[in-house]
């Protein structure tokens, strides 16, 4: 048999709680539990859990607007129907109603079918929340199920790429590391983020479908007929994951990877705007790993020498990122004797660390600068119009 509805009536009248008591006993469906002022109610409710309550306004005590406010701001019984019962039909007293959380009102004496008709209509949307919930609460469990089997195949897509290609998954994971902070820095939503993460893990994945002897070669030592071969890795990478819906987007990035800012990369030529941000990151990835040697044994030399890839190779806000990230990540020995601060925080009489640039890559002023309130003023004057994405970095 299907369990009781709990319904709660509240009164301070012993008379009028055993009229109502009476009216609702007659359907065998319903529980009745009875208090005489709110405070005996609310323990009545966090014990037994109502469906409905039905209270009456005039009480001694704490009254029926305030009970009905604890009732709808309590952590378990919030989605409790309230119905207040009132001698009034003020309509000034059914805002001030509204306004606690009650569900309905009623007017006393009670109509027995029109109390009967309205606990009836609110019960049933209480039996149709009850119904989206669950229905909520299973959706969650598949889309956790379907999550972790999306994620499951990413991690079998990695392993794959492991067997083949040699550190592939070190790679990865330092350039989802790289790529999850860049895009903090440039503040992308949620779901760029998450896919720039599958990006960065698998934006090998096409290399797969190239020979050893390629993969044993450092890209630059190749001849025309293997770089050739090689440079279509992007497009592979996107075929072999074009089957995937989830991934149908991170295909995309996948492909453009190797794109340069002045339209000089491939596939397909894009330059600027064209190429997807992510893509755009993915390129600064690329970038790194074709050098980690230089990164390895010098990076203080190979950060410098990335100036030459803003505005060619790379989205200048890119490149800004990619030589904070580096100095901060890589550079031992860099951050000695250096602070970052935010623009909020930076003082006249600070001293410029770095080049201060814009996020276009206008720069501002230059290393060793002191800071002076005129240029504090200019700097806050253009980060209004082209925002500063870099750190600000000055001497400790």
């Amino acid at each position: 048999m299907d369990k009781p509805t709990q319904i709660l009536i509240v009164d301070d009248d012993p008379s009028y709680l055993t009229l109502i008591e009476q009216i609702l006993i007659a359907n065998p469906s319903y529980r009745v539990l009875k208090a005489g002022d709110a405070r005996e109610a609310m323990r009545v409710a966090e014990e037994h859990m109502p469906s409905l309550i039905l209270c009456d306004y005039y009480m001694d005590g704490e009254d029926g607007f305030e009970f009905c406010r604890k009732i709808k701001q309590h952590p378990r019984l919030y989605d409790t129907m309230f119905i207040l019962l009132s001698g009034e039909g003020h309509v000034e007293k059914k805002v001030e109603g509204v306004g606690a959380g009650a569900d309905d009102f009623c007017t006393k004496p009670t109509d027995e079918e029109e109390l009967l008709s309205r606990i009836h209509a609110l019960l049933r949307i209480k039996a149709l929340q009850e119904e989206l919930k669950e229905e909520k609460r299973q959706l969650e469990v598949v889309n956790r199920e379907l999550e972790d089997g999306f994620m499951g195949v990413i991690r079998l897509l990695t392993q794959i790429m492991g067997l083949r290609i040699p550190n592939a998954g070190v790679r990865g994971e330092k350039a989802a590391g790289m790529l999850e902070w860049m895009g903090r820095r440039l503040d992308l939503d949620e779901s760029d983020r998450r896919d720039l993460n599958i990006a960065a893990l698998l934006h090998e994945i096409g290399k797969i479908t190239l020979t050893d002897e390629i993969l044993a070669k450092d890209p630059a030592d190749c001849g025309e007929k293997d770089r050739e071969k090689y440079s279509q890795f992007p497009v592979m990478g996107q075929l072999l994951i074009q089957g995937i819906p989830k991934l149908e987007q991170v295909g995309i990035y996948l492909r453009h990877q190797m794109e340069n800012y002045d339209g000089s990369g491939y596939p397909d030529r894009l330059m600027k705007d064209e190429i997807p941000i992510v893509s755009q990151l993915l390129r600064a990835v690329n970038l790194v790993e074709q050098s980690a040697s230089c990164v390895k044994t010098r990076p203080g030399e190979f950060i410098e020498s990335l100036l030459k890839c803003r505005g060619t190779v790379l989205d200048p806000h890119v490149m800004l990122l990619l030589q904070e990230y580096l100095r901060l990540h890589e550079d031992s020995q860099w951050t000695e004797g250096k602070k970052q601060v935010s623009l909020d925080d930076l003082q006249e009489g600070m001293k410029l660390a770095i080049d201060l640039y814009t996020g276009s890559g206008i720069k501002l002023l230059p290393k060793d600068s002191v800071v002076h309130l005129s240029s504090i003023e200019k700097i806050r004057h253009h980060h209004h119009y082209d925002p500063i994405i870099n750190g600000i970095y000055v001497y400790a």
